[in-house]
């Protein structure tokens, strides 16, 4: 292993996830049906700072990562909780959410459209190899 190869891995790595989430954004605004001012996030993929900050960058939102990102078992205890009665509802539940990180856009319009029509095209000829 090399230098040159952790470079390239990095490079791979983080091209992976732009092109994820160049798709992805506009289904998300799309089917979102409304503007979106904020994104929450959790989960594993959360933790990654560069995949958080390229999200704000392309949906042009503040990404908010909670201090737990790991909710699966956070969210069920709630919810018993809410179904025996030691939380009235959501509302109450947000109090004890606690921001970990977030993450402003910082990319132009100019660069998002960039990005976006790249993977477009990208995704072209992908399928004319198909």
């Amino acid at each position: 292993m090399t230098i040159g190869w952790m470079n390239q891995q990095v490079v791979w790595s983080s091209g992976r996830m732009e092109g994820i989430y160049s798709g992805t954004a506009p289904l998300l605004k799309e089917e979102a049906g409304m503007p979106i001012r904020e994104l929450r996030v959790d989960g594993g993929a959360s933790a990654n700072d560069f995949l958080m900050q390229f999200q704000a960058d392309i949906l042009d939102v503040r990404v908010d990562r909670p201090a737990m990102i790991e909710t699966t078992a956070m969210g069920a205890a709630f919810l018993a909780g809410m179904a025996v009665g030691v939380w009235k509802d959501a509302r109450e539940l947000e109090k004890a959410r606690r921001v970990g990180k977030v993450f402003s856009p910082a990319r132009s319009l100019a660069e998002r459209e960039k990005l976006y029509q790249g993977w477009k095209a990208a995704v072209a000829r992908v399928r004319t190899r198909a």
